[in-house]
């Protein structure tokens, strides 16, 4: 009889504090978004991270973890860890309908991918896609051209930032044309050479490279034994060059040609050659 009063009470005993530990934790719940607010704005990205993340599973299709995710993002955003903090922007936009925030999630994709692009000598499908997302954001959002927003506190014009990010990524992918280019040109594939040359011409014409494609496109016409040629294409894209400096390089390029005789052009090769390579050595 002893026994099992022990055991009875033992139970309620049990119970209540069960009882006062949910409650407990319900309390502090109601109370957690703040907090790990807090906590993000004061750089705690990795704890506030796994908080969010609590928070989400915890209360699916509440205010709070609709908002948690975004700020989850955020977190993954400001670790640098953007090819997951893309997939959480993407299931924020999906399940939020604050327009605003929906935005900033789009935009914020676009700079993940944008960090996420490589060095223009290595695989550049991100570069790519970069370019793509920020031209869509642009087409979406180009009536708010000329308003800025508050981000990462900082004032901030959207469509301004990803006009650029789009100048540099199509910077990179023309350096890279460019890097292939002189690549083929040192071992004689000139036409393959003009091809990438004249690729930066063509789909990267406001790349501050086109100088540099112009000036290696008469440079391998010489190399290819062509002078006519690279005349003819200096004297119709001269008001093109951009640089002053450049210009006066590629003519000076021509005129030392014409003062060599057809044997002379190997030296001349060699040392257009060993000229590039001290340019490639010197970066």
């Amino acid at each position: 009889m002893k026994i099992n009063l022990l055991l009875f009470f033992s139970v309620i005993f049990i119970t209540c504090c069960s009882n006062s530990n949910i409650n407990s934790f319900n309390n502090s719940s109601e109370l957690s978004f703040e907090n790990v607010v807090k906590l993000f704005e004061n750089e705690k990205y990795l704890r506030a991270k796994e908080e969010f993340a609590f928070l989400i599973f915890n209360n699916p299709g509440s205010k709070d973890a609709i908002d948690s995710q975004f700020y989850y993002a955020e977190c993954l955003f400001h670790l640098k860890n953007y090819s997951d903090a893309i997939k959480e922007y993407q299931k924020y936009i999906s399940i939020s309908t604050d327009s605003h925030l929906i935005k900033i999630s789009k935009y914020l994709i676009c700079r993940c991918y944008f960090e996420l692009s490589l060095e223009f000598d290595k695989d550049q499908r991100n570069t790519k896609t970069a370019i793509d997302r920020s031209q869509q954001f642009i087409e979406e959002y180009i009536d708010s051209k000329h308003k800025s927003v508050e981000l990462h506190n900082k004032k901030v014009n959207l469509i301004s930032f990803t006009e650029n990010m789009i100048k540099d990524l199509r910077a990179k992918l023309a350096k890279k044309n460019l890097e292939s280019g002189k690549l083929y040109m040192r071992i004689e594939e000139y036409d393959a050479a003009l091809t990438y040359f004249n690729l930066i011409l063509m789909e990267y014409y406001d790349s501050p490279l086109v100088d540099d494609a112009m000036f290696n496109i008469v440079m391998t016409n010489i190399l290819k034994g062509d002078e006519s040629e690279a005349v003819e294409y200096f004297e119709l894209h001269k008001t093109d060059f951009i640089s002053n400096e450049k210009l006066l390089s590629t003519k000076q390029l021509l005129e030392n040609a014409k003062s060599m005789d057809k044997s002379s052009h190997y030296i001349l090769g060699i040392l257009i050659g060993s000229y590039i390579l001290q340019l490639n050595l010197s970066k």
